[in-house]
């Protein structure tokens, strides 16, 4: 194991803008989980360790700039993720946020397991240009 890098501020902001418009996704569409408080709480799945370090650096930058908002990293095994991932979107029971590789997408895609989230971005007007 490396030395842990710095997170440069273009990830953090990149991934705090992210979190920040599946956060709002969840809330207008069922996914993620919000207590009576109003306090919402993310679920985002990956399958590298190494990267996990940097992404709970990033996710502690857009947590304290969003105090309402929670988020749980669950790093899965690259060999069981697929399977994992999906056997937790047909049941209703997927992270929120996740990684995906590229080979798979078209086949979520196709079975109904993702969603696109233009919609609700542009109705919670959010600039993803930022």
């Amino acid at each position: 194991m490396g030395i842990p890098r710095p997170v440069p501020r273009w990830l953090a902001v990149c991934a705090a803008s992210g979190l920040l418009a599946a956060g709002l996704a969840a809330c207008s569409s069922g996914s993620g989980s919000t207590s009576a408080s109003g306090k919402i709480h993310l679920t985002y799945a990956l399958w590298d360790p190494n990267e996990e370090v940097g992404y709970k650096k990033s996710i502690a930058v857009f947590e304290k700039a969003h105090p309402d908002i929670t988020v749980s990293v669950v790093q899965v095994p690259y060999p069981n993720y697929q399977q994992k991932l999906q056997a937790e979107f047909t049941s209703g029971t997927g992270p929120d946020i996740f990684w995906v590789n590229t080979p798979w997408l078209s086949t979520w895609i196709k079975d109904g397991l993702l969603t696109n989230l233009a919609p609700d971005i542009a109705k919670a007007h959010i600039n993803m240009s930022q």
